[in-house]
C-alpha cells in the first residue's frame, strides 16, 4: 500500500466517523423529542392532529437537529396532555373498537403486547383481527367516500386557473436550494410549513423542478407564523 493509499483510507475513515457521529447526534435528538411528545395527546384543540413527531423528524433529517428542542418548547405548549384511560383492554376488546375515548387504553395495551412478543407476530395477530372490523361490503363504498372527500377539498382550494409561473415567489437556486428552502421553513416555525417544505425539497431533489421549492416558499409567505 502506497503512502497515498494510506492517506485516502485515513480520509475515508474520518468521513465515516463524522457521519456516524452526526447520525448518533440526530438519533439522540429524536429520542429526546419523542420522549417529550410521548406525554402529549395525538390531537388537540378540537381534533387537530399533533404533527410534532413528523416535524421533529424532518428537521433532524435535514440537518437542523439543533432546532428541534427550541421548536418543541413552543409547540408542546399548544398541545394537550395524553388522555387518561378508562380501563385495560381485555378479552372484550371488540367492544373498545371505534371509541376515541379508549385511545389511552389501546396505547397501553399495545405497549405491553409489544414487550411480550416480536412485533411481526403482534402485527400478524392484530392485522387479522382488525381487518374484519369493517364489513367487506363497505370496502368499496368507503374507498369511494374517501376519494370524494379528498376531491371535494381539492376543488375547494384549487383556483380556476393555475397561477402563472411569473407570479410565484422566487425560490433559492443552485446546489443547496433545497436545504435553503427548508431552512426558511424552520425559521418560520409552523409545523405544516416545515412538513410541506420537507416534501418540496424531496420532490426537487428527485425531479429538479424549481416549482416545488417555489411552492414551499409561497407557503412560508402565506401561512402566518405561530405565536
Amino acid at each position: 500500500m502506497t503512502a497515498r493509499d494510506g492517506e485516502r483510507r485515513h480520509s475515508d475513515q474520518k468521513d465515516e466517523d463524522t457521519e456516524d457521529h452526526v447520525a448518533s447526534d440526530t438519533a439522540g435528538t429524536l429520542d429526546e423529542a419523542y420522549l417529550r411528545l410521548h406525554q402529549t395527546g395525538p390531537e388537540y384543540d378540537g381534533w387537530l392532529s399533533n404533527h410534532g413527531p413528523m416535524a421533529a423528524e424532518a428537521m433532524a433529517r435535514h440537518g437542523h437537529a439543533e432546532n428541534v428542542g427550541p421548536w418543541l418548547d413552543g409547540y408542546v405548549s399548544r398541545l394537550e396532555e395524553f388522555p387518561r384511560g378508562s380501563g385495560p383492554i381485555g378479552p372484550s376488546w371488540p367492544e373498545a373498537l371505534g371509541d376515541p375515548r379508549r385511545i389511552a387504553d389501546w396505547t397501553a395495551f399495545f405497549w405491553l403486547e409489544a414487550d411480550r412478543q416480536p412485533w411481526r407476530q403482534l402485527l400478524g395477530t392484530w392485522w387479522l383481527r382488525l381487518l374484519p372490523a369493517l364489513s367487506q361490503d363497505l370496502w368499496a363504498p368507503s374507498a369511494a367516500a374517501a376519494w370524494d372527500a379528498a376531491a371535494a377539498l381539492t376543488a375547494i382550494y384549487t383556483p380556476p386557473v393555475p397561477a402563472p409561473p411569473a407570479t410565484l415567489p422566487a425560490a433559492p437556486t443552485g446546489p443547496g436550494a433545497g436545504d435553503e428552502t427548508f431552512a426558511r421553513a424552520v425559521d418560520h416555525g409552523d409545523e405544516h410549513v416545515i412538513k410541506f417544505a420537507d416534501t418540496a425539497a424531496e420532490v426537487h431533489a428527485r425531479t429538479g423542478n424549481p416549482a416545488a421549492l417555489a411552492a414551499a416558499v409561497q407557503a412560508v409567505e402565506l401561512i402566518p407564523r405561530p405565536d
